[in-house]
């Protein structure tokens, strides 16, 4: 069965379990670094606000008619849970008022993300652009824009709230400073908790950097003063490695590794490793510890 056929099966069978109350539909989502996603939908006739679930997990090649009915019943339960047997008004989620101790921004690869950058508020901060969210404590979706519990800032939200991208920026920061609890480890901590059976004879000189949800972490680029304190104490400038759009791996500067092992060491990660959807950039990019700012990393940072 191809995936078209499986989203037609599971649509329809979600409309005849869920009867009239509610509208059913199906869409593709743009994600991140232009994953596609496959959501269907449910909401009342009078909300504009929609629980979707997304499909792409549960699909295989070698689905049967049963293997329908089983997914469909699934989607029908969550969704059912999230709109008919919830009494709150949803539209509410979207009132500035409500979500403003929430907004917060995150790191997205600009080349990437050309189509998503042209409906959101965002600025530029060297190959990458800062956009701004904000989570919603039960993981509820809404047409497009909700997912994992956090809502993409679109301008058309921004001119409802009635404030600019600067605004947007100034709360954003300040929450982030507030609440985020940033934190960098020890690569060598971060093995000990992962693998704690593994025998470790080395100690390499790296970092992580992220924050206490481990949730766009990378942002932390931005505002955190963690890697200057790491370049003081290392009297050194850092280089940084975008991980991922949730961490960011720092390296002291030093001759042993020249940068452009660093960029193929990068990019190695993000071809092999990573959900496409996770992926920040293959760029590297070095604190300078006399200037106190960061910029791409060049040739003249590789000896």
């Amino acid at each position: 069965m191809v995936f078209n056929d499986f989203e037609e099966k599971v649509t329809y069978a979600v409309k005849e379990k869920l009867g009239d109350d509610l509208e059913i539909s199906s869409r593709k989502v743009c994600k991140n670094n232009g994953v596609i996603y496959t959501g269907i939908m449910a909401g009342t006739f009078e909300r504009s606000v929609c629980p979707t679930v997304y499909i792409d997990g549960y699909y295989r090649e070698d689905m049967e008619d049963k293997d329908i009915e089983d997914v469909a019943d699934r989607i029908s339960n969550i969704l059912k849970a999230s709109v008919i047997e919830k009494s709150r008004d949803l539209e509410s989620i979207f009132e500035y008022d409500n979500i403003r101790d929430r907004i917060a921004f995150k790191l997205i690869n600009t080349a990437m993300n050309k189509e998503l950058l042209d409906d959101v508020p965002h600025r530029d901060f060297l190959d990458l652009s800062i956009c701004y969210y904000f989570d919603i404590k039960d993981g509820l979706v809404s047409s497009g824009q909700i997912s994992g519990g956090t809502v993409v800032i679109h301008y058309s939200l921004m001119k409802k709230w009635n404030v600019t991208e600067d605004e947007l920026y100034d709360i954003a920061l300040k929450n982030m400073r507030d609440s985020h609890g940033d934190n960098i480890r020890s690569m060598i901590d971060l093995i000990k908790d992962r693998l704690p059976d593994e025998n470790m004879d080395f100690d390499p000189e790296m970092y992580v950097l992220s924050n206490s949800k481990n949730l766009f972490g990378a942002s932390a680029l931005i505002y955190s003063d963690l890697i200057k304190d790491l370049s003081d104490e290392k009297e050194s400038d850092i280089f940084i490695l975008p991980s991922s759009i949730h961490e960011l791996i720092l390296l002291p500067k030093n001759d042993l590794i020249p940068g452009s092992e660093l960029h193929n060491m990068v990019s190695e990660v993000n071809e092999t490793e990573l959900d496409p959807q996770d992926i920040l950039s293959d760029s590297v990019y070095i604190y300078e510890k006399n200037s106190g700012t960061v910029r791409l990393a060049s040739e003249r940072d590789e000896n």
